[in-house]
């Protein structure tokens, strides 16, 4: 059947977004160029017209326009409940401080949290759009904002796939801090404005974060919650997927189990190709070491190794050397790779 570019929504061949959609997407580096190319001689087909319209940038962009201001809890409330049902309901107490009855025994057991695991160890910041939930450190400071090609002082939490297609957030938007056991919230200088539950942050303002806050950088909207038992403390032997997500595009790469891995970048002139290749990132990938960092897997848990890269490792804003022990990695957790940050989850099965 012969299709028309009145078929689709957008025109993919005059889209401005189109490189950035095709770097998006989970596709070799060759076959990335090989459509960049076609694009650029007008050889390009409808059936690269339909892989590239599965998760159409300008499409999210109009979806996340139309959402409305004010994000209701009741769903969020709703994900934790059920990862806690699965686990351990500790978390989810605290976000619900009225209840009083006693939490049926989990489906699947978890160890219960230590009384000395400070209370920043059980609060993260989860993205609406996403649901994704990332790690903050219980001591020292970790900058949000978005990568932006050419600018070297790049964020270690990186929002740019959740910003949306026009960006909203700031290169380093804010600023998390965590001291004694709890997180505070910072402006940093951005463009479009910090706001804490609804309220407008000036610039070099700290204030301090509790669970249920809602916080806004230009359009993204993200919440300061209590992590699942599962991802504060994870047992290998609840079934799962473990992934790493490319923070930038929004990519997953599944990581092979029982095998350890190099993450750096290919060097087609040395016909060099790690074992997980950043440059399915796009530019950020420029920031990657061939050789960047290895994760071994031991007993089902994971452990991420600093190279001797130029750029450097760092891990929730902490920065990992070469020689220092291998750091268990935890669902939630950031990794900066010279710039390209990923991050490390569970799927649970």
């Amino acid at each position: 059947m012969t299709k028309s570019a009145k078929s689709y929504k957008y025109n993919c061949r005059d889209c401005p977004a189109q490189q950035r959609c095709i770097n998006s997407k989970n596709l070799s580096p060759g076959i990335k160029s090989a459509t960049i190319q076609r694009f650029k001689n007008r050889t390009d087909t409808f059936q690269t017209w339909d892989v590239l319209q599965q998760d159409c940038l300008l499409l999210r962009e109009e979806n996340r326009k139309a959402w409305p201001e004010t994000v209701p809890q009741t769903g969020l409330l709703k994900r934790l409940k059920q990862a806690q049902q699965a686990t351990n309901a500790h978390a989810l107490a605290r976000l619900e401080p009225l209840a009083t009855q006693a939490t049926p025994a989990p489906a699947i057991s978890a160890p219960a949290p230590s009384a000395l695991v400070p209370q920043a160890d059980l609060c993260g910041i989860t993205v609406i759009a996403t649901e994704r939930i990332m790690r903050l450190p219980d001591r020292g400071e970790v900058v949000l904002g978005r990568f932006e090609r050419g600018f070297s002082n790049l964020p270690d939490v990186d929002l740019t796939f959740e910003d949306g297609l026009i960006p909203s957030i700031s290169r380093r938007h804010a600023l998390v801090m965590g001291r004694n056991g709890e997180h505070w919230l910072e402006d940093i200088g951005s463009t479009n404005g910090t706001y804490l539950n609804g309220r407008k942050l000036d610039l070099g303002e700290s204030v301090q974060l509790e669970p249920g806050n809602r916080i806004l950088l230009g359009r993204c909207r993200l919440m300061y919650v209590p992590f699942p038992q599962w991802a504060l403390e994870p047992d290998s032997n609840i079934a799962h997927t473990p992934y790493l997500f490319v923070t930038h595009t929004g990519q997953h790469i599944e990581l092979p189990k029982q095998k350890d891995v190099i993450l750096g970048r290919s060097d087609p002139t040395l016909g060099y190709n790690p074992d997980l290749d950043m440059s399915v990132a796009g530019d950020i990938s420029m920031h990657v070491s061939r050789r960047h960092a290895r994760i071994t897997e031991r007993n089902g848990y994971h452990y991420l190794e600093e190279m001797g890269s130029p750029g450097g490792t760092r891990l929730n804003g902490r920065p990992i050397h070469l020689g220092d022990p291998p750091k268990l990695l935890h669902p939630g957790d950031q990794l900066w790779l010279g710039g390209c940050v990923v991050a490390y989850e569970w799927q649970l099965l």
